[in-house]
């Protein structure tokens, strides 16, 4: 993966131009943030799509803990740390009714109330 500057139609080269000389530090910060493949920085998540490690290791953990036994999956947040998960759940699987939903099925635990 490569991060780099897009052409827009409707900005002139030269506005362009001056945009990527003003960016270009960031986007060699965030090459080289891809290139070493760690999740030190906060922008480190532009590793988690190409992390095939990551991923093995997550499905070797679901591998280890999904039964037949296990119904449901509690995920107890507050703003974000709830709702981006449950937007990725509903994104990947739709947003069902709890009684009709499979197993095991995630309920995501809200408040508004810090």
């Amino acid at each position: 993966m490569h991060i780099s500057t897009v052409h827009h139609p409707y900005l002139t080269e030269t506005h362009q131009s001056e945009l990527r000389e003003h960016v270009q530090p960031y986007l060699h910060k965030l090459n080289d943030i891809v290139r070493q493949s760690t999740y030190d920085e906060p922008e480190s998540s532009l590793n988690l799509p190409t992390d095939q490690s990551l991923l093995n290791n997550v499905e070797h953990l679901v591998s280890q803990i999904q039964t037949s036994q296990l119904k449901y999956i509690f995920v107890v947040g507050i703003g974000g740390s709830n709702l981006g998960t449950k937007a990725i759940y509903d994104a990947l699987f739709g947003y069902t009714d709890h009684l009709n939903a499979a197993t095991p099925q995630m309920i995501f635990l809200d408040t508004t109330n810090p």
